[in-house]
């Protein structure tokens, strides 16, 4: 008898045992990792010098893709007025600076430029030009050395004039001055067709483009700010 009551005894407890919730054992550090980790999240945007809302954004995995990327996305793209393009490093989740993306299209740019700067792509009329608006430390400084390098700033803006088109009726190798709205425009002709090389400096920011027209846009951008 006493046997079979600790028989019974032990057959309902082993069954309560059983019905009991089990609790499920997660692998080590499973419990930190949530589905949104495995995402890259995007990455902080470089400060726009320009109040552009359209932007585009092209992803490379190296510095020398840039200028056929710009040039891919500038026969592509035919939205009026200005859109803004950056460029990210698709391998280290990362924006590229202006300086950053200049280098890598191998433009050679004189004056030294700080890490806030945008690059744009225009359209008006049919016509399409590039540019971009930088910040600059020092603007006397910075207008006495794109002075000094007018005569070789054709070859080193070739990367980017050749996305733009090509010299034609009305070039010109000589810069000269024009003004808008209180700021000197120095400019090369490369086309009667407003292609050319242009830049000027609005209070700390140094303007390049490739056409008079999107100068004084950028310009009316910058003054009203």
């Amino acid at each position: 008898t006493f046997i079979l009551i600790n028989i019974t005894a032990f057959a309902v407890w082993n069954m309560k045992k059983s019905a009991a919730p089990q609790e499920l054992i997660e692998p080590e550090g499973s419990s930190d990792v949530r589905p949104e980790d495995s995402v890259p999240r995007e990455p902080e945007r470089p400060i726009s010098l320009l109040p552009i809302e359209r932007t585009e954004i092209i992803e490379v995995q190296q510095p020398d893709q840039i200028v056929a990327s710009l040039a891919q996305f500038f026969q592509q793209n035919s939205e009026p007025g200005f859109t803004r393009i950056l460029f990210k490093d698709a391998g280290e989740n990362r924006f590229l600076t202006l300086s950053q993306v200049l280098r890598g299209a191998n433009f050679i740019l004189a004056p030294q430029i700080g890490e806030s700067g945008s690059l744009f792509h225009f359209v008006s009329g049919g016509f399409k030009r590039i540019g971009f608006a930088a910040s600059i430390a020092d603007p006397q400084a910075a207008s006495d050395v794109l002075r000094a390098q007018e005569k070789t700033l054709e070859q080193g803006a070739a990367p980017l004039l050749s996305i733009v088109g090509r010299k034609g009726q009305g070039y010109t190798t000589l810069f000269k001055t024009t003004s808008y709205k209180g700021v000197d425009i120095r400019f090369q002709t490369l086309s009667v067709r407003d292609f050319g090389i242009v830049y000027g400096i609005v209070k700390d920011t140094l303007v390049f483009t490739t056409s008079l027209e999107s100068m004084k846009q950028v310009i009316d951008l910058l003054v009203i700010q």
